[in-house]
């Protein structure tokens, strides 16, 4: 329902395609798409002229006599990265054992961290459709190993689009 233009993608089943085209405004034709079963193609299009709009798009795949449509997609173009503004934790500063996170974002995202200095790193969840964390109420996690941690936070909107930053701390 929410795009930026970075993937679109149709499924299909054609053994002798002769071509994939995008239709919205302009059309486009897509290259590199196989004959067969099951079959994916995918392209990605500009559409920062496009942001904040509503636009309507189809695919036509078409093999020497025939053209079939897909069915007609209203989606709602968003090309603008959330502004991410982490207040808290601190670039640099030491915490005991429990880092307060307060963190902004211009619009609902999702927020995740990821403690690239963990042993095993990988992305947490901070929270979901939401435009804040740790702003209205604090919010701490605990991080249990002493020493340098270097975190990214990264804020994903509906369409894709993200921001990221990145902060050290000690503890």
């Amino acid at each position: 329902s929410v795009v930026n233009g970075s993937e679109f993608l149709i499924k299909y089943i054609e053994d002798n395609l002769e071509s994939v085209k995008l239709f919205w405004n302009p059309n486009v034709t897509l290259v590199n798409c196989t004959s067969g079963s099951n079959q994916e193609c995918k392209t990605s299009v500009n559409l920062s002229d496009f942001d904040n709009q509503t636009i309507t798009y189809y695919f036509e795949v078409s093999d020497a006599i025939n053209s079939v449509k897909s069915k007609e997609v209203e989606v709602f173009v968003d090309t603008t990265s959330p502004d991410l503004n982490v207040i808290a934790p601190e670039n640099d500063a030491t915490y005991e054992s429990n880092v307060p996170f307060n963190i902004t974002v211009s619009e609902e995202v999702t927020i995740e961290y990821i403690d690239e200095t963990d042993s095993r790193p990988r992305w947490r969840r901070l929270c979901s459709r939401c435009d804040e964390y740790g702003n209205s109420r604090v919010r701490e996690k605990r991080f249990r190993d002493e020493g340098i941690h270097s975190i990214l936070i990264k804020a994903t909107d509906e369409a894709g689009n993200s921001d990221l930053e990145s902060i050290g701390f000690v503890i």
